[in-house]
């Protein structure tokens, strides 16, 4: 399924910053915001993804339906004591009052956050253009005291890892 594409549909885009336990231990509006997209993303899946990611590393997810896209960003930061992981959706235009609505409630309700909800039109283009991919991720990682890497983070798109509710 391609990406959608706003050159073909009105769509609108939002972009925020969340710790992933917001929506893992509050599922009911992350669930919701998944299903107005069409998608049934199964929040224990996520919630093993993200235990399985090691300091420094993790890759970006995208999940296409025909009512839009859900990003996942998480890349866990070697100081981020808090899970932060950013959050980008992809809605049909017809659903933006919806689709606003369940994010507001997500950001709201989450006692740790980024600074605000940032929406418009394109503002995903980058994120989830895999020509842009991998992404280098600067980590700075002390390992006894003098070793650091970099970390090229992957786009993963509609992964295989079958996240979906059964």
């Amino acid at each position: 399924m391609p990406i959608i594409k706003n050159e073909e549909n009105a769509t609108h885009d939002f972009v925020f910053i969340v710790s992933i336990f917001d929506l893992i231990q509050n599922p009911k509006d992350f669930e919701m915001l998944c299903k107005l997209l069409s998608l049934n993303i199964d929040p224990e899946w996520l919630e093993k993804e993200y235990d399985d990611v090691e300091r420094g590393q993790g890759d970006a997810y995208l999940f296409q339906s025909h009512g839009g896209c859900l990003f996942l960003d998480l890349f866990n930061e070697p100081t981020d004591q808090n899970e932060m992981i950013l959050v980008g959706v992809r809605c049909k235009e017809e659903l933006y009052v919806q689709v606003k609505v369940a994010i507001t409630s997500i950001y709201e309700k989450a006692p740790v956050k980024g600074a605000q909800v940032d929406e418009g039109t394109n503002i995903l283009d980058k994120l989830i253009d895999d020509n842009n991919c991998p992404i280098e991720r600067p980590t700075i990682t002390t390992i006894n005291g003098k070793e650091t890497y970099r970390y090229f983070q992957k786009l993963r798109v509609n992964p295989s890892q079958n996240p979906f509710r059964h």
